[in-house]
């Protein structure tokens, strides 16, 4: 999922491993994504096997951003 917020960044929420979705990662881009330079894990596989999917991304009146997954 990828928005593009008031600031003029844009925000992506994705699986970043390329072998499974046991990672989600939140990455900023502030050159309208040409690069992306911030990354943030936001959650990793527990021993359970859990995945991730499915992320969507939404920007509150706040400039809070809301993730689910």
């Amino acid at each position: 999922a990828v928005l593009g917020l008031k600031s003029g960044a844009w925000v992506m929420l994705t699986n970043d491993l390329e072998t499974s979705r046991g990672q989600l990662s939140l990455f900023l881009s502030d050159d309208e994504g040409a690069t992306w330079p911030h990354r943030r894990v936001v959650e990793t596989q527990g021993p359970g096997g859990t995945s991730f999917a499915y992320p969507a991304l939404t920007e509150g009146r706040n400039g809070r951003v809301h993730a689910t997954y």
